[in-house]
């Protein structure tokens, strides 16, 4: 179980890929009741293609924000969820595919939780305008 210090270090959560709403991974996991999407919200950091699903490698590209969803939840319960669909692993970052970090948004200005992936990208496309719907809507059959 996670700490309650961590609801409060931040109550929001962002989301860019495959857990957006337009999908319908939040059902499946049990949890699209349990989180209140915000609207819309930019990061800084990178986008790449990874498949079926995408990676952002968090940073300091002030040149295309990722465009992303912004929640609010109350449960830190959704975060242990997150992380094991995420391949987290608290204190073992070497051996988890995505980290929970805590960030600093672009818009709106505040601190959200968001999993980065923690894999190299070499082989990867990068979504140059940082969005996942808009380029699965542009590329994907």
């Amino acid at each position: 179980m996670l700490a309650k210090t961590e609801l409060a270090s931040s109550p929001y959560l962002v989301l860019y890929g495959s857990l957006m709403s337009a999908f319908p991974v939040q059902e499946e996991l049990g949890i699209k009741n349990k989180i209140v999407l915000i609207g819309q919200c930019k990061l800084y950091g990178a986008l790449y293609d990874l498949g079926e699903y995408p990676g952002l490698i968090m940073g300091s590209d002030k040149k295309q924000p990722v465009s992303a969803e912004l929640y609010r939840f109350t449960e830190p319960e959704i975060l242990k969820v997150l992380d094991d669909f995420e391949d987290y692993k608290a204190g073992n970052e070497q051996d988890s595919l995505y980290i929970r970090v805590l960030v600093n948004l672009h818009e709106p200005s505040l601190k959200a939780w968001v999993y980065g992936y923690n894999r190299n990208v070499l082989e990867s496309k990068r979504i140059k305008h940082g969005s996942w719907e808009q380029y699965l809507l542009a590329n994907k059959p």
